[in-house]
């Protein structure tokens, strides 16, 4: 079988097996947090499936992919409505969405017309998507597409074992996940496992910061002129439309809580990882303040990840870092900056 007709096999099985669920309507008696995983016979990384649409508005699964994307799905759990696009757009994972035709892109369609398929009823229509850190959901890859399929047949296994074992879904006191496991038989066939697996957690930081020694020198001889400034970094709500893979531009910007005055900004590019661009902060960091001949006495920022990302930079050069959430003089310049984003086009950020 040619390679291009196996994937279009691929993509069969897989809108198939999304039909089947979608019949089951699991999002009427199963909550975003009754999770379980299934891992990749490829790679070993494990997905975990959040089923979706409990409220009625909207009827899909997210699988998150891998540790650290469960720990984020977690955290959006309990904060709760005032979750942001940030956060969702952050954390790896596939969609399954099943929608309307208006709400489909021409590729969708192209590729349900070569299925031969033709949805009938609300919301029939599935979409898949692919969300990698900072980047627009876009068309799935190759082994996207292999190992969501392997995914929606064994969520279908476990649906349809939940009218038997309605508990096949209730965590143990160990906080342990009902993982999906492939093993391959004599025959070489994929034979799925059920296992009960304690995760290990999350890492605490994983972003490789390397301050410049010749930076931190001349950040270290300036005069303590300054009080203190508030610091964020954030992503802009406005897709750079790469032809490969459109993403979101951040801003890192610095600013004067009494006065509003921006003390330094920087556009950066998720590019190759969120976790790379991160890795650039406190060099770009040091650069503003020089730029502007300013070592505050104290900084605050407004999230983990930015303290993590300062706090080896503050502690050699003798500032204070503070983690505030509530950063007034950032949000009203932020609020200003999106307005008069409105009218710009992305490409003119960079």
């Amino acid at each position: 079988m040619a390679k291009n007709d196996a994937l279009l096999e691929e993509w069969r099985k897989l809108h198939e097996a999304a039909l089947h669920v979608k019949k089951r309507t699991p999002w009427e008696w199963m909550e975003e947090v009754d999770v379980f995983g299934v891992e990749n016979p490829e790679d070993g990384t494990i997905g975990f499936v959040s089923i979706m649409g409990a409220l009625g508005e909207f009827e899909g699964i997210s699988v998150y992919l891998g540790v650290e994307a469960l720990d984020g799905f977690w955290e959006m759990q309990n904060t709760g409505p005032d979750v942001s696009p940030e956060m969702v757009l952050e954390l790896p994972q596939l969609q399954i969405s099943f929608t309307n035709r208006k709400a489909m892109e021409k590729e969708d369609l192209a590729l349900i017309k070569k299925l031969g398929l033709k949805p009938r009823g609300k919301n029939a229509w599935p979409q898949f998507r692919s969300i990698i850190p900072a980047h627009l959901p876009w068309f799935l890859e190759d082994a996207e597409v292999r190992f969501l399929r392997l995914v929606m047949e064994q969520i279908l296994d476990v649906l349809e074992r939940c009218d038997e074992e309605p508990e096949i879904l209730e965590p143990p006191e160990d906080d342990s996940y009902l993982i999906r496991v492939p093993r391959k038989d004599d025959g070489g066939n994929l034979v799925w496992e059920d296992e009960m697996r304690q995760l290990p957690p999350p890492e605490d930081f994983d972003v490789d910061v390397r301050l410049d020694a010749e930076l931190m020198k001349t950040f270290k001889a300036l005069p303590q002129n300054h009080s203190g400034i508030e610091c964020a970094l954030f992503m802009v709500p406005a897709p750079v439309m790469e032809k490969d893979r459109p993403f979101f531009p951040y801003i890192l910007l610095m600013v004067d809580p009494m006065s509003t005055m921006i003390l330094g900004i920087e556009t950066l590019q998720p590019t190759p990882s969120l976790s790379a661009m991160r890795a650039t902060v406190p060099n770009l960091f040091m650069e503003q303040c020089i730029k502007a001949k300013i070592r505050p006495k104290e900084i605050a920022v407004d999230s983990d990840v930015m303290y993590d990302l300062l706090e080896d930079l503050t502690d050699e050069a003798g500032v204070e870092l503070i983690d505030d959430f509530e950063l007034e003089g950032i949000e009203e310049v932020k609020a200003s900056m999106f307005e008069q984003m409105a009218n710009m086009s992305p490409d003119d950020l960079l």
